[in-house]
């Protein structure tokens, strides 16, 4: 359900949507990094649910800082449009969490998209 609820949110987002999470705890439990998603939005929100950092919201868990380590945008895929979709989708998502919650790092690939 939370991957669903996720999907959606970013759908929402790109589509022009105000949403925002609630804030993240003062204090959070967990302080997770992950590097080059490089993945459909679909995997990727798959992974944080599987490893308990979504809500069933669809958000990030209050509890959970989370930083990301760039190329959002380059994996192999037979339709490049996809990749950039799917890219696209997820960094929304991630932007729209507070700077407390979420640190987005740039990325060598993502260098070579703009």
């Amino acid at each position: 359900m939370s991957v669903n609820a996720a999907i959606e949110r970013a759908i929402r987002l790109r589509d022009g949507a105000l949403l925002q999470p609630s804030a993240p705890s003062a204090r959070p439990a967990r302080i997770v990094a992950i590097g080059d998603p490089q993945s459909s939005s679909e995997r990727w929100f798959g992974a944080l649910a599987a490893h308990g950092l979504l809500g069933d919201d669809g958000w990030l868990r209050a509890d959970v800082r989370l930083v990301t380590m760039g190329d959002y945008f380059d994996y192999h895929v037979p339709e490049r449009e996809h990749a950039r979709v799917e890219g696209v989708l997820i960094l929304g998502w991630l932007a729209a969490h507070s700077s407390e919650h979420v640190t987005l790092l740039f990325g060598n690939h993502d260098a070579a998209r703009v």
